[in-house]
């Protein structure tokens, strides 16, 4: 469901969250862990109508 304007969004919000992953294609990329570092950033259509009615198919 997409929310016609920001108002009528709830949020979920992450930030700073930081990692160390083995990530990469190539060989030289995988030899050792790297730092990662995600600002997330995620609006829903409001949760209020799942909250009401207590139905976890009308949420996220």
């Amino acid at each position: 469901m997409i929310a016609e304007s920001n108002a009528e969004l709830d949020w979920i919000i992450i930030d700073q969250l930081e990692f160390d992953s083995i990530i990469g294609i190539y060989p030289h990329e995988r030899a050792a862990m790297q730092p990662l570092r995600f600002d997330l950033r995620l609006g829903i259509a409001s949760m209020l109508e799942a909250a009401r009615r207590d139905n976890i198919s009308a949420t996220v």
